[in-house]
């Protein structure tokens, strides 16, 4: 019904010189500046602990905690604390970075030049609806041309021809399909930054 990407946000009161690709987060300029949401509540997160790890290894993660990478509960919370100044950096998705500019908020999105993040968000009506026909109008509210529109305004890509883009987003963006991290992943990012689950 919608898309989001994740992407690199910047405090551009805290960050000069933004990175312009995921490995860029590794260098020296970044280290005790970076966060990200939990993946353990946050599906978007999720995509990008399984996607990074694929394409870059799980040593991507470890080097990021060894420079201090610290972990928010959701993407909201870190994007408010990014927007105070208390992150320089943060992998989170690009809508929510949007919806802190639009307050007022000193931000930055990169659009990695080697992917963003294509995280979908789909919806269906379960088998076991109590009443699926009602469901199934909702459904094709959020397909309509008025809830795209919304979800544009709300920052989200909408996902039906012809609905506007969201306000600031870029014309074209490279995007790479988002890949959830599996049981495994999740358990060693958790035991690598003390998560308990």
């Amino acid at each position: 019904m919608r898309l989001l990407y994740n992407v690199i946000a910047v405090n551009t009161q805290r960050v000069r010189e933004a990175p312009t690709s995921w490995r860029d987060l590794l260098k020296p300029p970044f280290p005790g500046l970076l966060a990200m949401p939990d993946p353990n509540f946050s599906g978007a997160a999720l995509a990008t602990l399984g996607t990074l790890s694929q394409r870059l290894g799980f040593g991507f993660f470890e080097a990021l905690k060894a420079g201090g990478m610290r972990i928010e509960q959701s993407n909201p919370v870190l994007q408010q604390k990014l927007a105070r100044g208390e992150y320089g950096l943060a992998i989170t998705t690009d809508f929510g970075v949007r919806q802190e500019v639009a307050k007022g908020a000193p931000l930055a999105t990169v659009y990695p030049r080697d992917g963003a993040i294509l995280v979908p968000t789909p919806i269906a009506v379960t088998s076991w609806s109590k009443n699926p026909e009602l469901a199934t109008r909702f459904l094709l509210f959020l397909l309509s041309p008025e809830a795209q529109r919304l979800f544009a305004e709300r920052g989200y890509y909408p996902v039906m021809p012809g609905a506007p883009k969201p306000k600031g987003s870029p014309a074209q963006v490279v995007g790479i399909r988002a890949r959830f991290a599996d049981s495994e992943t999740l358990s060693r990012f958790n035991a690598l930054f003390g998560l308990r689950r």
